[in-house]
């Protein structure tokens, strides 16, 4: 038998995403989630899941807009989680650094689709987070000790070829980002 040394859970909050990827199947509504029900019931995995399970993936919709982050925050500092892990397009993520709903976070993918910030409002469907914005948002994180890396989904495979993947290690590095995942 095959078993994964550190298992993932992964917790998709409830609630709205403020980008309309064309490549995502998430069509939340708009409405209030029930927030304490989704927490009751993450309380409940918390506690049944294997101890195995080290790593918890906070997702969503986009998860700085949930109402329910802040309860998940305090309830992955009960110190079972190694890494709890944030992916986010960035929506009100120095807000959330800065109101303490992340405490507990210890890395953050920050999505990105393009280095160019027309490509990549083009791709979320609405305008994202520029430069001065990751810029102050990894600043932020990293005087809280947590990384902070780009997820990208490649929309143009024949854009990564080596000049291509430069210029994304290029604005990264610009940008005080750690780590690209293609």
């Amino acid at each position: 038998m095959f078993a994964v040394d550190n298992p993932n859970f992964s917790a998709v909050l409830p609630g709205p995403c403020n980008a309309k990827c064309s490549f995502c199947t998430w069509r939340a509504s708009h409405e209030e989630p029930n927030s304490g029900g989704f927490l009751g019931a993450f309380a409940m995995a918390n506690l049944l899941l294997p101890k195995s399970f080290r790593t918890l993936s906070i997702t969503g919709g986009e998860p700085t807009l949930s109402p329910a982050l802040a309860g998940i925050n305090t309830l992955a500092g009960d110190n079972r989680w190694e890494r709890v892990v944030l992916t986010t397009n960035g929506a009100y993520l120095l807000a959330r650094l800065r109101d303490g709903s992340l405490s507990n976070v210890t890395d953050i993918n920050l999505s990105r689709h393009a280095v160019s910030q027309a490509e990549n409002n083009d791709v979320f469907g609405c305008a994202m987070l520029a430069k001065p914005g990751i810029k102050s948002a990894v600043n932020e994180a990293r005087s809280r000790n947590i990384t902070v890396g780009f997820n990208t989904v490649v929309t143009d495979p024949s854009s990564l070829d080596i000049s291509g993947v430069n210029e994304w290690v290029e604005f990264a590095i610009g940008l005080g980002v750690t780590r690209i995942a293609f």
